[in-house]
């Protein structure tokens, strides 16, 4: 049995709770990347798998693929040097992107920062299909900062990741 401080938890338990994270989150990323393809290629039916839905803006699509693909390699196998450096990375890239996004909207500027999978050309600024809401670029730039303090938490001897993923998930 693991020992947790409140109780004891079966490693059986423990396990399969592992198993069910590693299946959501390769669903996440699996929604997240056929979502950016859509996006790309400009097929409705995958931005929008229900009609008279919105969909989920492209940069979303994307920053959703890369945390759950950062997250998998950090859950799943070996902590070989590699999966370290691919997420931070990764966790680099998803905070300067959405940190870019959100001050996006905090100057109130059009960066096109979502050009490469839309042409925004006639859009008003600002608006959908441009840059991810404030709220969930903000949230994106948190759930990096947790990456980050979850790959140094050996290193500076604290760990405060499930605070961190704890205000992601609360809003």
């Amino acid at each position: 049995k693991v020992s947790a401080p409140e109780l004891d938890v079966s490693s059986r338990h423990v396990q399969n709770c592992r198993k069910a994270s590693v299946v959501l989150l390769g669903y996440v990323a699996l929604v997240g990347f056929a979502e950016a393809i859509g996006w790309a290629l400009g097929i409705d039916w995958i931005k929008r798998p229900i009609q008279n839905e919105s969909a989920t803006p492209p940069g979303a699509a994307i920053l959703f693929f890369l945390s759950a693909t950062t997250m998998l390699l950090l859950s799943t196998g070996k902590s070989e040097s590699w999966r370290k450096w691919l997420s931070i990375a990764l966790a680099a890239f998803i905070g300067t992107t959405s940190g870019a996004t959100w001050l996006e909207h905090i100057f109130e500027q059009d960066w096109s920062l979502i050009y490469p999978l839309y042409k925004t050309e006639g859009a008003t600024p600002l608006t959908f299909p441009g840059p991810m809401m404030p709220d969930v670029s903000l949230y994106f730039v948190i759930a990096s900062v947790a990456f980050a303090l979850y790959l140094l938490r050996e290193r500076i001897g604290i760990k405060p990741t499930q605070i961190v993923a704890t205000a992601v998930g609360l809003p």
